[in-house]
């Protein structure tokens, strides 16, 4: 069986030696793993030195995976190191990666593959198409959070390494962090509810229950943690956990902080756009007035009220106010996914309200910059510098996903299905900006919708013409 050759190239900007280490850091898995795949590794490597090996299982279809053993060789710092597969759906894999020095402060990434496909009938030319397509998605995706990360690190290279607690960090957003966080070096603990485990910090928001020793002398929090608002429909019961996993958790974290001996620089606290209430076409700043109209207005806020103990602390406070976060893995774009899959996407109510977005890499990076950035404080929005309707969103994802977009969903019906939730999730309009973070100087990874959702999606790339 003829083995397939495939290479791409980019420039990462950074020497040789710092995009390496970078790059062979072995967390990084989690960062370049496709996020419109669902891998799951069960060994990860603690280097790539010669004979080490990662194992993941990876989805070849519905609730089938199988097994993927890659073998770590050519270990040559700064300038590459190879895997091959040992065990997995390939009949051959191996994957070289290589480093060449620019002479300008910059160096290029070179990813070579080479791979047999897994069977006989897959040698025809239609399927090493497809193939190929598929790696093609995947080296865009690899390539473009290569670059942004190392441009990250670079810009902020002189700052300090920062010890820093998080709450939330098994949720969508909460991982993400951690695992950009960690490859940029800094020190993560989280903390967590499993009193049985002896890592990490123990609490129980439920219970007001919380290991305040081991919270001593970190550098930084950052809270995440709150039932997913949408995991359920909108019960009486559920509005209270919605709540309460917001208020209270704030509540005993702030009281907690405030009673240290040796509390963090920072605390950087999530919040919501919803804050804002349903506004029409208003643009609404970071300093925008707030609405007591709807739950979730009122929700966010005494979910940022419950941290202004610390306004008058040395703790530095930041609110961060969360937009529609864009991640296949949670979420509303993974919801969406569903109906535009099988062709029955369209516009929610009558299109007109806007969705102010963000992709989460943009979430986690921009709670990475609060944290350095000692001149921010107060609330934050996080979003994209583009807000847009709810048609000119559902027809970008049709767009990108190939799918018609000519089946809406009338608001009385969402109403109906939804309850409350759809009024205030899907069909509410908040135009936000960010103006805070543009006037210290953020950049954005994924300013723009339509090729935000074809990096996220694996739609990107030179054969996704």
């Amino acid at each position: 069986m003829r083995p397939v050759h495939y290479q791409i190239s980019t420039t990462l900007p950074a020497r040789p030696e710092v995009a390496f280490k970078w790059h062979s850091n072995p967390k990084l898995f989690y960062r370049l793993a496709p996020p419109w795949k669902a891998l799951q590794v069960e060994t990860l490597a603690a280097n790539l030195s010669n004979g080490t090996e990662t194992v993941f299982r990876v989805p070849i279809a519905p609730f089938i995976g199988r097994k993927w053993v890659a073998e770590h060789s050519d270990y040559a710092p700064p300038f590459r190191f190879r895997d091959t597969q040992r065990k997995g759906p390939f009949a051959h894999w191996t994957h070289l990666h290589s480093f060449g020095d620019n002479s300008d402060g910059t160096c290029t990434l070179t990813d070579e593959i080479e791979f047999a496909p897994p069977l006989k009938m897959l040698t025809e030319p239609i399927f090493r198409r497809t193939l190929t397509r598929m790696i093609d998605s995947l080296f865009a995706y690899r390539h473009h959070t290569s670059v942004q990360d190392v441009q990250y690190a670079s810009d902020w290279k002189d700052s300090k390494l920062l010890s820093i607690a998080v709450t939330g960090s098994s949720g969508v957003i909460g991982q993400r962090f951690c695992n950009f966080a960690e490859t940029l070096g800094h020190q993560i603990t989280r903390i967590h509810r499993d009193a049985g485990s002896s890592e990490g910090v123990y609490w129980e928001p439920s219970r007001g229950q919380v290991d305040a020793e081991k919270l001593e002398g970190f550098d930084a929090i950052v809270h995440l943690a709150g039932e997913n608002i949408a995991g359920k429909r909108w019960s009486t019961k559920q509005k209270r956990r919605i709540r309460d996993s917001r208020v209270s958790s704030t509540e005993l974290l702030v009281k907690t902080v405030s009673g240290l001996a040796n509390p963090p620089k920072v605390l950087v606290s999530a919040s919501a756009i919803g804050i804002y209430g349903d506004r029409g076409d208003e643009t609404l700043d970071d300093e925008a007035s707030h609405s007591d109209e709807t739950f979730l207005s009122r929700t966010a806020q005494e979910w940022e009220q419950a941290s202004d103990l610390l306004r008058h602390s040395n703790v530095r406070l930041v609110k961060t106010r969360f937009g529609i976060v864009l991640s296949p893995q949670g979420g509303a774009l993974k919801e969406l996914l569903r109906p535009f899959n099988f062709c029955l996407g369209g516009k929610v109510g009558n299109g007109r309200q806007y969705w102010s977005w963000v992709t989460i890499d943009d979430v986690v990076q921009s709670l990475m910059f609060c944290l350095q950035n000692n001149a921010i404080s107060g609330p934050v929005n996080v979003v994209s510098p583009n807000a847009c309707t709810n048609l000119e969103f559902v027809k970008a994802l049709g767009s990108v996903l190939r799918r018609p977009t000519i089946l809406p969903l009338p608001g009385f019906v969402a109403r109906t299905v939804l309850g409350e939730m759809a009024e205030e999730l899907l069909l509410h309009s908040t135009r936000v900006v960010p103006n805070k973070l543009l006037e210290h100087g953020y950049q954005f990874r994924d300013p723009v919708l339509t090729d935000a959702l074809s990096i996220l999606l694996g739609r990107s790339g030179k054969n996704h013409d």
